[in-house]
């Protein structure tokens, strides 16, 4: 019976906390959404533009710069289907139809793959970086190997900026869910 009393008591009390935070979270979602959108549209553009100048210079070039040509055509085609994947899910979904707990395991999501991809493009750069050096000591394949490394360094550093960018986008604008 105490505890009737006391849910009773704290039902307008939670009432009023749900009042006061509803209307703010399709505004989160909508920002959240278009951080998404923006972020997609960026991803989309650097592949669309590595795609093509790599794919036409990949058959003008020789050696070395006919390498990191190539992979940066190679490692694009990735990028490409991961932005229109992203920009399929933004465009397809409607802020207002997220609840309070879709949109915190959606947060809480997009943060761990944030992490990862973080972590990911590290590896990119630090690999890049491996393929360069080792390629100085290996010289019948010594323009592939440095041609891919530095094509990894660009493309690791690149996707770090862009992570790094969009982790703290992410954050500033989710963090409304965790201080209420």
């Amino acid at each position: 019976m105490k505890r009737l009393i006391v849910l009773t008591m704290l039902l307008p009390l939670a009432q009023t906390l749900a009042a006061q935070t509803a209307p703010a979270l399709p505004e989160l979602n909508a920002d959240r959404l278009h951080l998404n959108f923006v972020h997609g549209m960026i991803l989309l553009v650097w592949a669309v533009l590595n795609l093509t100048v790599g794919g036409y210079l990949t058959w003008l070039k020789r050696g070395q710069v006919e390498a990191f040509w190539h992979m940066n055509a190679a490692f694009n085609l990735v990028n490409f289907c991961i932005a229109a994947v992203m920009l399929h899910q933004t465009v397809n979904t409607d802020p207002g139809a997220l609840g309070h707990t879709e949109t915190l395991r959606t947060v809480v999501n997009t943060h761990g793959l944030m992490m990862l991809n973080i972590g990911l493009d590290v590896c990119y750069a630090l690999t890049g970086l491996w393929m360069k050096e080792y390629g100085r000591r290996r010289l019948n394949k010594a323009a592939l190997l440095r041609g891919f490394g530095q094509a990894l360094i660009l493309q690791g550093l690149f996707l770090l900026c862009l992570d790094v960018t969009f982790t703290t986008l992410y954050f500033r604008t989710s963090q409304p869910l965790f201080v209420n």
